[in-house]
């Protein structure tokens, strides 16, 4: 996983950072959420349909691993837009204008920054009007294992679609019953080896 090892001399600071603001008492709010944003330049159009179909099929696991909560569901962290999907796999764009017209349902030379397609657990618009990608399915917190662990999934997620030649966006059915141990499987399978990912296996 070249971006995790790339990025990890880095958490060490940022979890210092966390653990100052929650000696200062500071605290987070239960309406709020975190927004981890991956450079969108390593990504071309076939990659970044790739990032979005590995998301839609995993995310009901993810909503409850990660335990999205309803109010955000409803409004800033909806679900995957079924209709974007069905145009990735119909039209398969191959340059970044064919996604953009899959994204958009139609061609968006000038996306602003509270286009509706932004409001999603992935967030594609904004490889168009930022330059990233945004991970918005995190849940507020300042425990500093689960943010080191967060942006190892997200980290994890893009370089699983990077490295993909293509990927599916068949839904895997959700067992509640069965839920650990599935997203344990995910885990494995991005690369969540070792005693490195230890406390990120734990947490989510």
């Amino acid at each position: 996983l070249l971006l995790i090892t790339r990025f990890r001399s880095f958490i060490p600071l940022l979890q210092e950072v966390v653990r100052a603001l929650r000696r200062a008492k500071a605290h987070s709010h239960s309406c709020c959420g975190i927004h981890i944003h991956v450079e969108s330049a390593p990504f071309d159009a076939k990659r970044l349909a790739n990032l979005a179909k590995i998301v839609y099929k995993n995310e009901e696991l993810f909503i409850h691993a990660l335990g999205i909560r309803e109010s955000r569901l409803a409004r800033y962290t909806r679900r995957m837009d079924e209709n974007f999907i069905q145009r990735l796999e119909s039209q398969k764009p191959k340059t970044m204008e064919e996604l953009n017209r899959a994204l958009y349902g139609r061609l968006n030379t000038c996306p602003n920054h509270y286009e509706n397609e932004r409001y999603h657990i992935l967030n594609i618009h904004n490889a168009f009007y930022a330059n990233t990608v945004e991970f918005r399915a995190f849940e507020s917190t300042l425990h500093s294992g689960k943010i080191k662990s967060y942006i190892f999934l997200a980290l994890a997620l893009a370089a699983k679609a990077l490295n993909s030649k293509s990927a599916s966006s068949r839904k895997k059915e959700f067992n509640p019953t069965s839920a650990k141990y599935d997203m344990r499987v995910i885990l494995l399978a991005l690369g969540f080896i070792g005693d490195t990912f230890k406390t990120a296996r734990k947490h989510l």
